[in-house]
């Protein structure tokens, strides 16, 4: 019987094959050879500028647990733009932000009913992308008012602020924040 192999395939075949398999996939075929690494980052860069927890988990049927978030994003955090996540849709060990700060300049971050967010994980995010734009964090309950002065003082660039159950919140902090069109609260 004869033995078949994909190395042989050129660039754009194999690009054809990678590009069916999901993000957990893809990070054990980089682990084959330096073509198939180089191959697949170039993929990472290409079509993971979003990150979301229902694409993954609905679309790509794959259960999200802390560790396989954290394996995710250290590996697709540098060209991830956009976070979305939705405790609908993830562990709840997950929502407590352990993976954040692997991502590095998104512009855009969805946070919604993580009731697990540990306050110390989001600040440690907005250190790395000062570029954030738009932050949600809405129904995030262990976000405070210390958090979001802190949030504040990084996010130079925040233009949209959505944030939920901080009472009494105090609006001194949209001094420091001269982009900030739209509060949510």
């Amino acid at each position: 019987m004869e033995e078949t192999s994909i190395l042989p395939l050129n660039k754009y075949c194999l690009w054809e094959i990678f590009s069916h398999l999901n993000i957990l996939d893809l990070i054990q075929v980089e682990q084959v050879c330096e073509r198939f690494r180089d191959m697949i980052q170039e993929i990472y860069a290409r079509q993971w500028k979003k990150l979301d927890s229902y694409q993954l988990n609905v679309e790509m049927n794959i259960t999200i647990y802390s560790k396989e978030m954290e394996v995710i994003t250290e590996k697709v955090g540098a060209y991830v733009k956009e976070l979305r996540i939705s405790a609908e849709y993830v562990d709840d060990q997950v929502i407590t932000g352990s993976f954040l700060p692997f991502l590095r300049d998104m512009e855009e971050v969805y946070l919604a009913e993580c009731r697990s967010l540990e306050p110390i994980n989001l600040a440690q995010m907005c250190e790395n992308n000062p570029s954030i734009r738009s932050l949600d964090n809405a129904h995030c309950p262990k976000i405070n008012q210390e958090c979001i002065n802190g949030l504040a003082r990084c996010l130079q660039n925040l233009e949209i602020l959505k944030i939920e159950q901080i009472e009494p919140l105090d609006l001194r902090i949209l001094e420091d924040l001269p982009n900030l069109v739209h509060l949510y609260k």
